[in-house]
């Protein structure tokens, strides 16, 4: 019975070689493959989740060969427990009891291991899905706000950029993309094209804006030119309506002061006129004492004036004599000046000069 029971157990172990090392290997190649998922998770998404997938696929069968292997356990215990064996095969027993005891021990402490992994990747992916889910609630707000949803909306141009896709499918995640990077591109470009537009039209009307300003300014300096003038024309106006009032007036007084003078006279004119007659004729009497004073004066001064005019001529013909002396004796020393040769001292030293040239040109003899 006991040779039967271990002829089972080598024959499980040697019949079912890959089975047996699959089931020890099994909680390793999780294990590893759950590092090598978490170290490049952050980068790759898709492929990710399809290991995490793979990944929870290769725990729940290594759970159930877990259990499978367990159960054989408690099989071949019972079965061996029912049986008898000796010293040798006790100890046999006990040595491969301990190697699977040991055995099972470190596949535990690996699947310990392998949950607690995927247990990490699990709320990574959840912490990461949430944060996707916070983007795309963030993507949602500035697109209402930019109305480019819903597809009616005003500057959506007909697009649905509605994210509506499966993170789990790494097809589906590619469809979404193409779906809002394409239109989110065109749209771009027509509001790059938009902007470029709107920026040519501010230039326009600064440059617009930037002239009325300039004639803006020059109407006012005009308009206020015109308001100076008008201040220093109004203030001239009154200023001459002032001294239209003050010459009124004084016209006004003078006016009333010689109509009082008027009516002086009239009233003394009678008296004045006797006085006047009176005057008259002393005056004429008078005038003509002045006029027979007046002939003998001009008689007396008449014959002064034929004696200052005979000396003055008398002196005039003296002078003109002495002028004509004068003129003709400078004419006499002129052209005694002119008949004399200024140019002979200069001659006579030229010519010493050039008899000196030519006696020190002439070679000294032997």
């Amino acid at each position: 019975m006991l040779t039967d029971t271990r002829s089972h157990f080598q024959s499980y172990r040697c019949g079912n070689p890959s089975r047996f090392l699959l089931l020890c290997e099994r909680p390793r190649c999780l294990l590893g493959t759950v590092c090598v998922t978490g170290n490049n998770g952050a980068i790759h998404k898709a492929p990710r989740d399809s290991r995490m997938r793979s990944r929870k696929r290769a725990g729940h069968w290594t759970e159930l060969e877990y259990e499978a292997m367990k159960q054989e356990n408690l099989r071949l215990k019972n079965i061996l427990d029912h049986q008898k064996y000796s010293v040798a095969d006790i100890e046999r027993i006990k040595y491969e009891e301990n190697e699977l005891k040991e055995t099972h021990g470190k596949l535990s402490k690996e699947l310990d291991d392998a949950k607690q992994i995927l247990w990490g990747e699990e709320l990574k992916y959840a912490r990461l899905k949430e944060s996707v889910d916070t983007e795309i609630a963030e993507f949602y707000k500035l697109a209402r706000k930019l109305r480019i949803i819903p597809s009616t909306a005003e500057n959506a141009h007909g697009y649905d950029l509605q994210i509506d896709c499966n993170l789990d499918s790494e097809e589906s995640l590619h469809h979404c993309r193409n779906q809002i990077n394409l239109p989110l591109l065109e749209m771009l470009t027509q509001s790059e094209d938009q902007i470029t537009k709107a920026v040519n039209k501010k230039m326009e009307i600064q440059e617009v804006n930037e002239q009325l300003r300039s004639m803006n300014s020059d109407k006012r300096n005009d308009v206020k030119k015109h308001k100076d003038e008008a201040q220093r024309l109004d203030e001239l106006l009154l200023q001459k309506n002032q001294d239209a009032e003050e010459q009124e007036k004084k016209w006004a007084s003078e006016l009333q002061s010689a109509e009082k003078h008027r009516q002086l006279l009239e009233s003394g004119v009678s008296k004045g006129l006797d006085e006047a007659m009176k005057d008259l004729e002393r005056t004429q009497q008078e005038l003509q004492l002045v006029e027979h004073q007046t002939e003998e004066e001009t008689r007396q001064v008449g014959n002064k004036l034929i004696r200052v005019v005979t000396g003055v001529a008398s002196h005039v013909g003296a002078i003109e004599k002495l002028v004509e002396e004068k003129r003709l004796k400078t004419e006499r020393e002129y052209e005694a000046f002119m008949k004399q040769d200024l140019l002979a001292d200069l001659r006579e030293i030229l010519a010493k000069y050039k008899q000196k040239a030519e006696i020190l040109e002439k070679p000294p003899s032997q």
